[in-house]
């Protein structure tokens, strides 16, 4: 299987040791995955988009 690895390691390997394992390098390759970070937050979380925007201003 091949994905986004915090995703795999969470969804498989973690809740089913014995039978999933991570194996090889990490492919951080911008053509599998884009370039930079994302930040995801749940409809309505405003408060939290609105600090993390003056965090990212910020730096």
């Amino acid at each position: 299987m091949f994905g986004d690895e915090n995703q795999l390691f969470y969804a498989y390997a973690k809740k089913q040791p014995d039978t999933y394992k991570m194996v090889g390098e990490s492919v951080r390759d911008p053509k599998y995955f884009g370039e930079g970070q994302g930040f995801m937050l749940r409809t309505g979380d405003d408060k939290w988009a609105e600090n993390l925007s003056l965090v990212l201003m910020r730096s």
